[in-house]
């Protein structure tokens, strides 16, 4: 008789808690289902089985969405537009639809499109930190790019953490900076035709050649600062290395290659700047 009194009250607290954990988990079973199928690489069963609900239930946004999710993964853009646009007709204040939708204007190159769903997705959602990433982006390619450095200092003043977005802010920068060059010499991202900064401009003008210098070393120190959040950025050391072969230091540019390889794995990026 103890023992039965002693289990009840640890019966119903795990009852509870599993009554919780159920109310409080937002994913269906249909999706929880297709994520293991994608994860599994049966990523055409999930397909199919998303196709088939809407044909049950051609309402259903969600439904649209996360189709759309699995579609541009295959880079199936066009049909993955398509149905997150159903999507968005069903229900045009989901934060996330917008998102998808934005991210996959951007990849097709259809940039101003991109900015007009995220900044719908931001207005949805100010603190959505992704939105702001690839909105920067957006904006960049459309030559907006005092916005776009706006945006990912946006993202980083709500989490510092965010290593891409110090990424592209400061790949960003180090492209503004080297269409100047430095002291009066070319840019390493000069264009194919050779065509470098504007070198009557540097030489003429001392005090800009040493303030473009110490725009270098600055970005330099945002850039080895950001890369303690991921030291193991390929992408972030190649652009490290850039910037101290445009401040002239190409044997810093090496080591710092060099010891990545050293303390990590294998990569024919790093091999090939070398």
């Amino acid at each position: 008789m103890k023992n039965q009194q002693s289990f009840k009250p640890i019966y119903f607290l795990l009852t509870g808690i599993l009554t919780i954990l159920l109310a409080n988990c937002s994913q269906p079973g249909y999706i929880q289902q297709n994520n293991l199928l994608v994860a599994n690489e049966q990523t055409d069963t999930a397909i199919a089985n998303y196709r088939h609900l809407l044909v049950e239930d051609p309402d259903d946004g969600e439904l649209h969405y996360q189709l759309a999710k699995i579609l541009s993964r295959q880079e199936n853009y066009s049909e993955a537009i398509k149905s997150v646009e159903k999507a968005i007709i069903i229900d045009h204040l989901i934060d996330r639809y917008q998102l998808l939708a934005g991210k996959i204007k951007y990849t097709t190159h259809d940039n101003f499109e991109a900015i007009n769903h995220l900044t719908n997705a931001l207005i949805l959602n100010p603190q959505y930190l992704e939105v702001y990433y690839y909105l920067g982006l957006a904006l960049e390619k459309t030559g907006q790019t005092a916005k776009a450095l706006e945006q990912f200092q946006a993202a980083i003043s709500i989490e510092p953490l965010y290593f891409d977005a110090h990424l592209a802010w400061v790949e960003i920068k180090f492209r503004q900076l080297t269409q100047t060059g430095l002291n009066g010499t070319s840019s390493p991202d000069q264009d194919i035709n050779g065509k470098a900064a504007d070198s009557e401009t540097a030489t003429d003008t001392p005090g800009q050649s040493g303030s473009t210098r110490k725009e270098f070393l600055l970005l330099t120190k945002r850039l080895e600062s950001a890369l303690k959040i991921e030291p193991d950025s390929v992408p972030g050391h190649l652009l490290l290395s850039k910037i101290y072969y445009s401040l002239g230091a190409e044997y810093k540019a090496r080591i710092l290659l060099e010891n990545w390889l050293r303390d990590f794995e294998h990569d024919d990026r790093i091999l090939l700047a070398l």
